[in-house]
């Protein structure tokens, strides 16, 4: 899986669980994507961390980040 791929991947699953606040549909969708994003980006931030070790794994996570960052 390309780290663009993986990237759509975690955004997407994020936003089933990303809060939002009422207002109207759009900017509820524009809210649940900005949260869905901040909470990818946490998750590869700590992934990135116990990826240390493994410098093909941290470069392919640093990837991702770059990617959802792009999202």
């Amino acid at each position: 899986m390309t780290a663009k791929e993986k990237a759509i991947e975690l955004v997407q699953r994020f936003e089933t669980y990303a809060d939002y606040h009422e207002c109207d549909a759009f900017s509820e969708r524009q809210w649940m994507r900005f949260n869905a994003v901040s909470i990818a980006l946490i998750a590869v931030d700590e992934i990135i961390k116990e990826s240390r070790d493994d410098e093909y794994a941290e470069r392919y996570w640093q990837e991702v980040k770059q990617e959802i960052q792009k999202l």
